[in-house]
């Protein structure tokens, strides 16, 4: 029996490492041609799997969302999968919030919020362009436990 994602084209953002990587392997593992699309290693990353791509994209950016957007296109043929999974949270300094600059909070939103925005805007007419696809968004459930460490000083 053939892979379940034979013929299929997916883009896993913030693939280059971590959950992403492993989100990767595992749709390549299963047929998929893999897009990473990451701001650093992507190529590097891509180089993993048959066929790869590597894209150096910045998921805030509306101009790059739809540059990985036409891309993946060009070279892969259509879009058939996002996995939304590029995220800020380990990289950040650990602090109370009351101490977090207004500039890093518009840059995790914009990563971790409007991102998801973007690049669905971005790659779904490229889906229906094909007859349909699939959206995965990965998110934290911080929000809905809590962080001891974000809170206390």
């Amino acid at each position: 029996m053939p892979p379940s994602l034979a013929g299929k084209v997916a883009i896993v953002t913030g693939g280059a490492q971590g959950i992403g990587r492993a989100i990767a392997a595992g749709l390549a593992a299963e047929g998929a041609r893999v897009v990473i699309a990451d701001l650093e290693r992507a190529e590097e990353a891509a180089a993993e799997f048959p066929e790869g791509v590597g894209l150096t994209v910045d998921v805030a950016s509306e101009e790059d969302t739809a540059r990985m957007a036409d891309e993946t296109v060009e070279r892969c043929g259509g879009i058939d999968v996002l996995v939304n999974n590029a995220g800020l949270y380990a990289s950040l300094a650990m602090r109370p919030f009351t101490e977090i600059p207004l500039e890093e909070w518009r840059r995790v939103m914009d990563v971790n919020v409007a991102s998801m925005f973007l690049t669905c805007r971005a790659v779904v007419p490229r889906m229906r362009e094909r007859g349909g696809g699939r959206i995965v968004n990965i998110s934290s459930g911080t929000p809905f436990r809590g962080c001891r460490c974000c809170c206390t000083t």
